[in-house]
């Protein structure tokens, strides 16, 4: 009897304790039943098709002709009358440098010059009579000619401290101020033709050899937003980078307000046609530094695919490998969930 009392009380407690692990086990967050997530959105089916086969390079705005104004004489600077950014016309006096002792050696030449003039008058005055040697008189007309030379040498070169724009144009550097010293070969200023202004790119040597003088090419420059210039291609540099096997091509861009040297850009050269699969952009989503789309499998379950990309095509982006022609892709890779239920049938 004494067993039995003791018996029934210990089996109350186990059944007890049972009860409560169950009843705890069932509360217990991780092992609570959940309803994995419901992904809505539109879907497409991946597909082989033609797209425009397209080299894109980077590069600066240039002016397709620049000169830079240098001294041609030891002078110091006396006038400059234009800063940068001046606008200018063609011949207009941009810079005076000090011209006296040039204006002085341009009167020693002339005073040379007119004595060897009137020697030569002299002499042929009485060579008539046969009081000149003829190799007098010639080394007299030499003299005369060697300082004409020297007068107009001395004349060029006082010109020369006249510093004039060769163009209409604008002037991007002012290289000295005034009180300087220019010397031979000294830069003073750069000017530029701003109404003809090239992109100038560079492009991979693979890729250069698509490339044909004259085709149209897409220019896009930043600062100007994303719509495209109509370009040209007006020179492919007839030489490679050594160290990056690059060329160097040059666009002609048509006048658009805001556009200037100096701006960055793209330019778009189509080449052909080619054949891939492509995806629209919106559909990848990124891991760190992969890529990633969501297909929806035969059941209606979204699964996480790693791919790898190509080419950009406007909206669409190639894929190269990750994705086979024919499974059915969720439209927006930013709403993906990996093993989430794929909720509606909205195929595009």
């Amino acid at each position: 009897m004494v067993m039995r009392r003791l018996l029934v009380p210990a089996a109350i407690l186990v059944v007890s304790i049972l009860g409560y692990l169950w009843w705890s086990a069932g509360r217990h967050p991780e092992t609570e039943r959940r309803e994995p997530p419901r992904v809505a959105g539109d879907t497409f089916v991946a597909t082989v098709g033609e797209v425009p086969l397209i080299v894109e390079a980077t590069g600066i705005v240039a002016s397709a002709r620049e000169v830079v104004l240098a001294s041609k004489v030891l002078a110091a600077v006396k006038v400059l009358n234009v800063r940068e950014g001046a606008r200018v016309a063609a011949g207009e006096v941009l810079a005076v440098l000090d011209d006296r002792e040039l204006a002085a050696d341009v009167e020693r030449a002339e005073a040379e010059r007119r004595n060897a003039k009137s020697r030569l008058e002299r002499l042929t005055s009485v060579a008539g009579d046969g009081l000149v040697a003829p190799q007098t008189l010639e080394d007299a007309e030499r003299s005369l000619r060697v300082a004409e030379a020297a007068r107009e040498a001395a004349a060029a070169l006082l010109a020369s401290t006249m510093i004039r724009a060769p163009f209409d144009g604008v002037v991007t550097d002012r290289l000295v101020e005034v009180g300087d010293m220019a010397t031979p070969g000294r830069p003073l200023l750069k000017v530029e033709d701003g109404r003809a202004l090239r992109l100038e790119v560079t492009v991979a040597g693979d890729d250069v050899g698509l490339i044909r003088m004259r085709q149209p090419v897409e220019a896009v420059i930043d600062a100007l937003g994303p719509a495209p210039l109509a370009g040209t291609v007006a020179m492919i540099v007839p030489r490679a980078e050594a160290s990056t096997q690059s060329v160097v091509v040059k666009v002609d861009l048509p006048r658009a307000p805001g556009l200037k040297s100096g701006l960055y850009g793209r330019a778009r050269f189509p080449v052909g046609r080619a054949v891939a699969l492509t995806v629209p952009v919106a559909a990848i989503s990124a891991v760190g530094a992969l890529d990633r789309v969501f297909v929806v499998d035969p059941d209606g379950v979204l699964r996480a695919r790693l791919v790898r990309l190509g080419r950009r095509y406007g909206d669409r982006v190639e894929v190269r490998s990750g994705l086979e022609p024919g499974e059915r892709v969720l439209a927006d890779g930013a709403r993906g969930v990996d093993g989430g239920v794929f909720a509606g049938e909205s195929l595009r």
